[in-house]
């Protein structure tokens, strides 16, 4: 799981249970595993209970942060895979907008994702035939396609 995905989860749990920094911490530490644990080691007896420096040293290690531009690369070339589901094809493209243009979405980012999920289908007529629809978003282009699938049996 991707860290900025754990992050989000414990910022969930964090608010819905009323947790102070102390309870994050805790419930934090309790759920590192594998490398991310290794952390806690490397920690030192002075921060060991600083919630700022443990999450400073796991985005730093295992955070996509200042890493966008590789994402944006990786968005450029995928290519749906023989068999690939669209679903999955969709969820894939959706998490490397996620990593390539973090923050909150918007209008420009969901035709960006969009274009690429279009183009990721590497079939160029049956992305026309998507685009001819005309659709804002990349759901509506999975919508569009999925049901492609079921009226073609082609796609």
């Amino acid at each position: 799981m991707p860290l900025e995905t754990f992050l989000a989860k414990l910022d969930n749990c964090t608010q819905y249970n009323g947790w102070g920094d102390n309870d994050k911490l805790a419930h934090l530490q309790a759920s590192l595993a594998g490398g991310a644990a290794q952390c806690l080691w490397d920690v030192g007896e002075t921060n060991r209970y600083s919630l700022s420096h443990l999450l400073a040293l796991l985005k730093g290690r295992f955070g996509s942060e200042g890493q966008a531009e590789k994402f944006r690369a990786e968005l450029r070339g995928r290519r749906r895979h023989s068999g690939e589901t669209l679903q999955f094809l969709y969820q894939d493209i959706r998490r490397l907008m996620v990593l390539a243009f973090p923050g909150p979405a918007n209008v420009t980012t969901e035709i960006v994702g969009r274009d690429a999920f279009l183009d990721s289908l590497g079939d160029r007529p049956l992305a026309l035939r998507i685009r001819e629809r005309e659709p804002t978003t990349m759901e509506e282009a999975l919508r569009i396609a999925v049901r492609g699938l079921r009226a073609d049996r082609r796609i």
